[in-house]
């Protein structure tokens, strides 16, 4: 996905709801950031700091932004490999790097927004990532049909079995 009707599209097909203004103002700013090479793999609409935003996970990072009416455009990144953790306390999801953490409160749609984020982490980019993952029973089957599906090896589905068994 390049464009923001692509990733409009991907996202109202996950369930994300929101206004045609709510994707222009959260994707609209992303499909100008990125680099002429890069391709969004997972986006969504959440709130931070009291306004919509748009998401997307690239091969190499998170990319967040806004361009409400009432205010500059503002977008940023966090390298993949820079976060540190991803946690869940309620509605909120916490990505923390080295010294930052960005808040943030997904629409509600039919995914789990931190374990996307976490399939598209991958292994840890640097040594001391920790991704926080306390795996249910149902997460843990969510993995086995990703595995079936084709989109993560036996190897890593061990991985999270073991996590699970622990």
């Amino acid at each position: 996905m390049r464009t923001l009707q692509e990733m409009k599209q991907y996202a109202e097909a996950n369930g994300f709801k929101g206004t045609q203004g709510d994707f222009l103002c959260g994707f609209g700013p992303i499909e100008k950031f990125l680099q002429p090479d890069e391709k969004v793999k997972f986006c969504f609409i959440g709130g931070l700091m009291g306004n919509i935003h748009g998401f997307a996970v690239t091969d190499t990072r998170l990319i967040y932004g806004s361009n409400m009416v009432s205010g500059p455009n503002r977008t940023r990144s966090i390298a993949l490999g820079d976060i540190k953790e991803i946690t869940k306390n309620g509605v909120v999801v916490r990505l923390a790097t080295g010294g930052t953490k960005v808040d943030f409160v997904p629409r509600p749609s039919n995914i789990d927004v931190v374990f996307e984020l976490q399939k598209f982490m991958g292994a840890p980019k640097q040594a001391g990532t920790v991704v926080h993952q306390n795996l249910t029973a149902e997460e843990l089957k969510k993995f086995y049909e990703l595995m079936c599906a084709g989109i993560i090896t036996p190897e890593e589905f061990e991985q999270k079995k073991k996590q699970f068994l622990k």
